[in-house]
């Protein structure tokens, strides 16, 4: 278990900005004044296909995404939560390859208002 706090971004910054070996709209931080490029990046130091589950569930999910797709074993799982929200269509669309099987698991859920549900997708890779 790491805490991986975020950076103070510098005065008038919208997000992370450039990045080495990431692209902009998947590191952008979800609140402005916040950077999460060294929490996005954390899982690097494994090497690839060392886990048999990531779950995504926190700050810069789409960045979060992106940098784990290698780091799953075949046969493992990526699983995001709130991957009903349109900001994450971005990381979602990541794993729309041959590689990867999608599962969703809608339902309510804390503070979810009727009829909308909150989803949990599960990525399976192949």
């Amino acid at each position: 278990l790491s805490h991986i706090a975020p950076q103070a971004a510098a005065q008038g910054s919208e997000g992370d900005g450039p990045a080495p070996d990431v692209d902009d709209p998947l590191t952008a931080a979800p609140q402005k004044g916040e950077l999460f490029y060294e929490y996005t990046q954390s899982i690097q130091q494994y090497p690839d296909q060392s886990f048999d589950y990531i779950l995504v569930d926190g700050r810069a999910r789409v960045g979060c995404l992106k940098m784990c797709l290698k780091k799953i074993k075949v046969g493992g799982a990526v699983i995001l939560d709130n991957s009903e929200r349109a900001h994450y269509d971005q990381g979602v669309r990541l794993f729309e390859e041959p590689d990867w099987q999608g599962i969703q698991f809608p339902g309510p859920g804390p503070l979810s208002i009727w009829p909308v549900f909150w989803q949990t997708t599960v990525f399976i890779k192949r």
